[in-house]
């Protein structure tokens, strides 16, 4: 059951943050918006990584898994300010959605190169996803 709660509690989190997000993005700039986005959650993080103690892995990292984690991040910020450029000029209900073809990439990729399995109820799912992002553009 956890397996699925967690996900569906993060996509209600992140429908519901989509409408603050347009909001935000009315008066401010998208790269002002994630700047202060950032700069907020760093301080939570840093403390909750020491509350945690997982501070004592930063000495641990080698530098493959460094490269692992800033690859994406810096994707995550480009894909995050081309989404908050997109939010300033159009309808959230068009450009949420059209964020979530990442699954279909994820698919994708998870399958050519980590070797996850294809089915024929998970390309079902993938082409669900694109049939709703046509239907709503």
């Amino acid at each position: 059951m956890r397996l699925y709660l967690l996900p569906l509690l993060a996509s209600v989190l992140s429908g519901v943050s989509a409408i603050f997000e347009k909001l935000s993005v009315v008066t401010l700039s998208p790269l002002t918006v994630l700047t202060l986005r950032y700069a907020l959650m760093l301080p939570v993080l840093v403390v909750a990584l020491v509350a945690s103690g997982g501070h004592r892995e930063l000495r641990t990292i080698d530098p493959r898994t460094l490269g692992t984690i800033v690859l994406p991040a810096a994707m995550a910020l480009g894909s995050l300010t081309l989404y908050f450029t997109a939010l300033k000029g159009d309808l959230v209900s068009r450009v949420f959605p059209l964020t979530e073809l990442g699954p279909l990439v994820a698919f994708a990729i998870a399958a050519l190169f980590l070797g996850e399995p294809w089915s024929a109820q998970r390309l079902l799912g993938t082409a669900f996803i694109i049939a709703g992002v046509y239907l709503i553009r």
